[in-house]
């Protein structure tokens, strides 16, 4: 396909507080990233960021933010769309987490059916996984993958009942990164799962949208540019800079905007430490995003 879009978001807590239950802001993220193909070469690009603060999880049923950036995407050509959800605290899978994943609802799903027939959104969920290697990488190797949903079922065997219900796992990206030769190696591998919904309206849509993540029939060829997709966001980031006669060393998680490890790097500024009652923090992107609706809202006013 000449063009493939992604757009992955993240729901963060940025109004919680133990005391008032009323509290119940979230912070809607989401980046879009391009893939665009031209004479037997793809280039991969990073698109904008947008942010949202929604005032209740009630609010996650119609997520407007994707809605708006779908209609930007199909005006600039873009007829294959992945929706890649995260959440805050690593719990997607098993539907622990879908009111943070409002893409794969059905009223979301059939909405956008009817305002884009002709787009097919595929929505996807991922996780990571630590691992242990028992043996040591080649010069040339940098990670390895799984394809082929056969090899999938034999990963997920044991957990395919409670756990996955209608997650179909469709992708796993591994790494082969030693943090540590003298102590244990660690590695990982991330997957992608295809969250199938078997109840929307438009059945040929909803068929030719599996058809074409699981490449069945003659989707094979759409399923890998689908897949070479989200294989090269995981090279647009390196683990560390090249060594001399080695590959590129891609990370396990590149979306480290959407799980950040710090207070920092999530945007967020500790104003109040309390030893015992733990500590306030501001976030400056639900600040950013209040000030951006008054604005909006000002010069509405003034038309």
């Amino acid at each position: 396909m000449d063009r493939v879009a992604v757009v992955s978001y993240v729901t963060r807590p940025c109004d919680t507080h133990p005391n008032y239950p009323d509290a119940d802001g979230y912070l809607f993220v989401s980046r879009t990233y391009f893939a665009d193909s031209r004479d037997e070469q793809t280039t991969v690009r990073v698109g904008r960021m947008l942010s949202r603060f929604v005032e209740s999880r009630q609010d996650f049923s119609l997520p407007h933010l994707i809605l708006e950036e779908i209609a930007r995407l199909k005006q600039l050509g873009y007829l294959h769309i992945l929706l890649l959800s995260h959440h805050f605290g690593n719990c997607r899978i098993g539907r622990a987490a879908e009111r943070h994943s409002p893409h794969s609802r059905l009223p979301f799903l059939d909405e956008a059916a009817k305002r884009f027939p002709d787009v097919h959104l595929y929505p996807l969920r991922r996780d990571v996984f630590a691992a242990t290697r028992l043996r040591k990488r080649d010069l040339q190797e940098s990670a390895f993958e799984v394809l082929r949903y056969e090899a999938h079922q034999n990963m997920y065997r044991d957990g395919a009942t409670e756990i996955l219900r209608s997650l179909l796992p469709v992708y796993t990206f591994a790494t082969l990164h030693v943090v540590d030769e003298a102590g244990k190696p660690q590695s990982g591998f991330c997957t992608y799962f295809f969250d199938a919904e078997h109840r929307l309206s438009d059945f040929n849509l909803q068929e030719a949208t599996r058809a074409n993540i699981l490449g069945t029939g003659e989707a094979e060829e759409t399923r890998r540019s689908l897949i070479s997709v989200l294989r090269a966001i995981h090279f647009m980031e390196s683990e560390k800079p090249s060594e001399k006669n080695r590959p590129l060393l891609p990370v396990l998680d590149p979306f480290a905007w959407a799980t950040p490890n710090r207070t920092a790097a999530a945007g967020e500024l500790e104003v109040l430490s309390r030893r015992r009652r733990g500590s306030i923090l501001l976030s400056i992107p639900a600040l950013l995003a209040h000030v951006t609706r008054v604005l909006h809202q000002k010069d509405l006013d003034d038309e």
